[in-house]
């Protein structure tokens, strides 16, 4: 048994350990490592009373709840319906209603129609058309010349790289990526689980329906002039057996893909340079050998990817290890705990760029696998190729990185660092 549990049973009669802790808590949002790892020996699946969900923390039950049939991606609806009185319902459904259109949100048959309909946005050739301007926009944003520098990598590179990016890709001006931000920041603390203040509810919907409107003439312009290596306009000439993106799903995806498309990768390069600094001697193995800057992005997805977990829903009693989750219980699936797993890695504390860390499970595994995956790797892939053209070394400025107080996502919020060239 564990601090501050307690044991009951389930179904089959099997012993449960039940947790009352706070996925939020200050050493949790920190620290999910050391926290996972030690849920991970005494409790892999067990109960959170405070989340109300069940807790999977090692690699092979996460993967299977991931790849399984029997657990639902929509954990929007049950929410709306069974968690929300009517009278809230009724003034939340605006947010709502926009949320359930989001394709992480789906599941099938209408997931397989919509990723059809998108996949055509994350091809190959998409994806490589755009990295021309990943490296030009990459090298206005970090400081070149001998000496050191001092940066704010979120603000000045983390951020600003991967958001002009996706904002390019759809059609959003740079001089409004500060808008695509802060309403950004007010959806997530709805649709990721976030320690938001009593009114996140009203700034999330007020925030998705200001984002509805603004691109609704950007979705039109693009309707008449459809370009080349456009993100919006392969979403908008998209079709798959004669069906064709709604207006409500095309808007809600482009919300979806601008909150997503640069949240993550931010998250993603912020915590691989993070990494690099506490361990420079990998950062001068990769130096000297460029040709694992590809394994180097997906060992910081493993070591400390931009999301912790994932949440689904049982859709009928279903077995976890020596665990029986009921049909509709909510299961909160730790890919950061999966990802350290030393059942599934070796030493996989240690960070390693020459790792091979391709069954790590941030982004996800099955049908629901991440189809923004392939950009994000290539902007962190240009964004490190550039780091290591320019500097000799990286330093983080501070002992202490704060992270955003999220049950999803692992957002540092300030990353000051010192590069020398």
């Amino acid at each position: 048994m564990t601090p501050n549990s307690e044991e009951r049973f389930d179904g089959g009669s099997a012993p449960v350990t039940v947790l009352s802790d706070d996925l939020l808590a200050e050493h949790v949002v920190e620290d999910p490592h050391s926290y996972f790892s030690h849920l991970r020996e005494t409790s892999p699946v067990h109960w959170n009373k405070a989340f109300r969900a069940w807790v999977v923390t090692r690699h092979a039950d996460c993967l299977a709840v991931l790849k399984s049939p029997n657990f639902a991606a929509d954990t929007v609806s049950p929410y709306f319906e069974n968690r929300l009185s009517e009278r809230e319902q009724t003034k939340w459904r605006p947010l709502f209603d926009v949320l359930r259109t989001w394709i992480v949100f789906k599941d099938p048959p209408d997931h397989a129609r919509l990723r059809g309909l998108m996949r055509g946005a994350f091809t190959p050739r998409v994806v490589e058309a755009i990295r021309p301007a990943v490296q030009r926009m990459a090298s206005t944003l970090l400081p070149a010349g001998e000496g050191r520098h001092e940066v704010n990598l979120i603000e000045e590179f983390a951020f600003p790289l991967p958001a002009w990016v996706i904002s390019s890709m759809v059609g959003v001006h740079q001089e409004d990526l500060w808008l695509v931000s802060e309403w950004s920041k007010d959806i997530v603390e709805v649709a990721q689980g976030s320690l938001g203040s009593g009114d996140r509810r009203q700034r999330a919907q007020t925030a998705m329906l200001e984002f509805r409107e603004y691109l609704r003439p950007i979705v039109e312009d693009r309707r008449r002039n459809p370009r080349d290596n456009d993100l919006l306009t392969e979403l908008i000439t998209a079709e798959t057996e004669s069906h064709q993106l709604t207006v409500d799903e095309l808007l809600g995806g482009a919300i979806l893909l601008l909150v997503a498309g640069h949240e993550t990768t931010q998250n993603l390069l912020a915590n691989c340079v993070i990494a690099l600094a506490r361990n420079p001697e990998q950062y001068r193995r990769l130096k000297e050998d460029r040709s694992l800057v590809r394994g180097t992005v997906e060992e910081t997805l493993r070591f400390d990817g931009p999301v912790k977990s994932l949440l689904r829903v049982a859709v009928d009693e279903v077995q976890i290890g020596a665990v029986t989750v009921a049909k509709g219980d909510r299961v909160l699936i730790s890919v950061a705990g999966a990802n350290r797993d030393p059942r599934k890695f070796n030493d996989p504390d240690f960070f390693d760029v020459g790792r091979d860390a391709s069954a790590q499970l941030t982004f996800g595994q099955g049908i629901h696998y991440c189809l923004g995956a392939p950009l994000a790797r290539l902007e962190t892939q240009e964004a490190l190729n550039l780091i290591l053209d320019r500097y000799r070394s990286v330093r983080l400025l501070t002992d202490r990185i704060e992270y955003d107080p999220k049950v999803i996502a692992r957002t540092p919020l300030s990353v000051p660092v010192e590069f020398t060239s």
